[in-house]
Protein backbone atom coordinates (compact mmCIF):
# COMPACT_ATOMS: atom_id res chain seq x y z
CA UNK A 1 0.00 0.00 0.00
CA UNK A 2 1.08 3.55 -0.66
CA UNK A 3 0.11 6.38 1.67
CA UNK A 4 0.38 9.80 0.07
CA UNK A 5 0.72 13.27 1.58
CA UNK A 6 -0.19 16.06 -0.85
CA UNK A 7 0.49 19.76 -1.14
CA UNK A 8 -2.18 22.46 -1.61
CA UNK A 9 -2.29 21.82 -5.37
CA UNK A 10 -2.84 18.09 -4.87
CA UNK A 11 0.66 17.04 -5.94
CA UNK A 12 2.15 14.04 -4.13
CA UNK A 13 4.91 15.25 -1.79
CA UNK A 14 5.27 12.40 0.70
CA UNK A 15 4.81 8.72 -0.14
CA UNK A 16 5.31 5.87 2.29
CA UNK A 17 5.16 2.26 1.16
CA UNK A 18 3.95 -0.47 3.51
CA UNK A 19 4.11 -4.12 2.56
CA UNK A 20 1.67 -6.59 4.09
CA UNK A 21 3.72 -9.70 3.26
CA UNK A 22 7.29 -8.62 2.47
CA UNK A 23 9.71 -11.03 0.89
CA UNK A 24 12.91 -12.02 2.71
CA UNK A 25 14.92 -9.16 1.16
CA UNK A 26 12.20 -6.50 1.34
CA UNK A 27 11.73 -3.83 3.96
CA UNK A 28 8.09 -3.76 5.16
CA UNK A 29 8.19 0.04 5.68
CA UNK A 30 9.86 2.52 3.38
CA UNK A 31 9.47 6.16 2.41
CA UNK A 32 9.96 6.77 -1.31
CA UNK A 33 12.90 8.92 -2.37
CA UNK A 34 12.19 12.64 -2.20
CA UNK A 35 9.37 12.29 0.32
CA UNK A 36 8.84 15.40 2.46
CA UNK A 37 7.25 14.60 5.83
CA UNK A 38 6.03 18.19 6.12
CA UNK A 39 3.11 16.88 4.02
CA UNK A 40 1.49 14.13 6.08
CA UNK A 41 -0.92 11.67 4.55
CA UNK A 42 -4.40 12.63 5.71
CA UNK A 43 -7.50 10.52 6.03
CA UNK A 44 -10.45 12.95 6.24
CA UNK A 45 -13.13 12.39 8.83
CA UNK A 46 -14.75 14.24 11.70
CA UNK A 47 -12.90 17.60 11.75
CA UNK A 48 -13.65 18.04 15.48
CA UNK A 49 -11.62 14.95 16.40
CA UNK A 50 -8.09 14.58 15.01
CA UNK A 51 -5.95 11.54 15.59
CA UNK A 52 -2.22 11.53 14.92
CA UNK A 53 -0.83 8.07 14.17
CA UNK A 54 2.60 6.87 13.08
CA UNK A 55 1.68 4.98 9.92
CA UNK A 56 -0.95 4.66 7.23
CA UNK A 57 -2.06 1.22 8.41
CA UNK A 58 -2.79 2.83 11.80
CA UNK A 59 -4.92 5.46 10.02
CA UNK A 60 -6.96 2.78 8.28
CA UNK A 61 -7.38 0.92 11.58
CA UNK A 62 -8.62 4.09 13.34
CA UNK A 63 -11.20 4.62 10.62
CA UNK A 64 -12.31 0.98 10.70
CA UNK A 65 -12.64 0.89 14.50
CA UNK A 66 -14.78 4.03 14.53
CA UNK A 67 -17.06 2.67 11.81
CA UNK A 68 -17.44 -0.67 13.60
CA UNK A 69 -18.51 1.23 16.71
CA UNK A 70 -21.08 3.23 14.74
CA UNK A 71 -19.14 6.48 15.12
CA UNK A 72 -18.06 9.04 12.57
CA UNK A 73 -14.37 8.31 11.92
CA UNK A 74 -11.91 10.94 13.12
CA UNK A 75 -9.69 12.93 10.80
CA UNK A 76 -6.38 11.06 10.88
CA UNK A 77 -2.93 12.55 10.22
CA UNK A 78 -0.03 10.17 9.55
CA UNK A 79 3.07 11.58 11.25
CA UNK A 80 5.55 9.12 9.82
CA UNK A 81 6.94 8.22 13.24
CA UNK A 82 7.17 9.23 16.88
CA UNK A 83 10.24 11.39 16.27
CA UNK A 84 8.71 13.31 13.34
CA UNK A 85 7.46 16.81 14.16
CA UNK A 86 7.98 18.74 10.91
CA UNK A 87 4.40 18.00 9.75
CA UNK A 88 3.25 20.30 12.57
CA UNK A 89 4.74 23.24 10.63
CA UNK A 90 2.29 22.73 7.76
CA UNK A 91 -0.41 25.46 7.83
CA UNK A 92 -3.18 22.99 6.94
CA UNK A 93 -2.19 20.75 9.85
CA UNK A 94 -2.13 23.73 12.21
CA UNK A 95 -5.59 24.80 11.04
CA UNK A 96 -7.00 21.30 11.56
CA UNK A 97 -5.54 21.18 15.06
CA UNK A 98 -6.93 24.62 15.90
CA UNK A 99 -10.41 23.61 14.76
CA UNK A 100 -10.40 20.29 16.64
CA UNK A 101 -12.12 19.79 19.97
CA UNK A 102 -9.83 16.83 20.69
CA UNK A 103 -6.45 15.73 19.39
CA UNK A 104 -5.39 12.17 20.13
CA UNK A 105 -1.81 10.98 19.71
CA UNK A 106 -1.83 7.21 19.31
CA UNK A 107 1.24 5.65 20.89
CA UNK A 108 2.70 2.32 19.90
CA UNK A 109 3.40 -0.56 22.26
CA UNK A 110 7.08 -1.36 21.84
CA UNK A 111 8.90 -4.65 22.42
CA UNK A 112 11.30 -3.50 25.17
CA UNK A 113 11.04 -1.11 28.11
CA UNK A 114 13.94 0.95 26.74
CA UNK A 115 12.34 1.31 23.30
CA UNK A 116 8.99 2.11 24.95
CA UNK A 117 10.57 4.91 26.99
CA UNK A 118 12.27 6.36 23.89
CA UNK A 119 9.06 6.23 21.85
CA UNK A 120 6.96 7.73 24.66
CA UNK A 121 9.50 10.53 25.06
CA UNK A 122 9.37 11.25 21.33
CA UNK A 123 5.56 11.37 21.41
CA UNK A 124 5.72 13.73 24.39
CA UNK A 125 7.88 16.05 22.27
CA UNK A 126 5.28 15.89 19.47
CA UNK A 127 2.57 16.82 21.95
CA UNK A 128 4.61 19.73 23.30
CA UNK A 129 5.28 20.97 19.76
CA UNK A 130 1.63 21.13 18.74
CA UNK A 131 0.09 22.08 22.06
CA UNK A 132 0.38 25.71 20.91
CA UNK A 133 -1.82 24.94 17.89
CA UNK A 134 -4.55 22.76 19.36
CA UNK A 135 -6.49 23.13 22.55
CA UNK A 136 -7.40 21.02 24.30
CA UNK A 137 -4.93 18.28 23.38
CA UNK A 138 -5.44 14.72 24.50
CA UNK A 139 -2.56 12.26 24.66
CA UNK A 140 -4.81 9.33 23.88
CA UNK A 141 -4.27 5.64 24.25
CA UNK A 142 -2.02 2.93 22.93
CA UNK A 143 -2.48 0.43 20.19
CA UNK A 144 -1.07 -3.04 19.92
CA UNK A 145 2.16 -3.45 18.00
Amino acid sequence: MLFVGRDGRGAARNVSKRLIAPGPDEKPKRDLAGSDKVYPPLLPGNPRVVWIVEGGIDALAARDLAQRRGKVPPTVLVSGGATVRCFLDHPTVQTRLLQADAVVVVRDNETTAKKQAETDSAHDLQIAAFRNYAAPASTGGRRSA
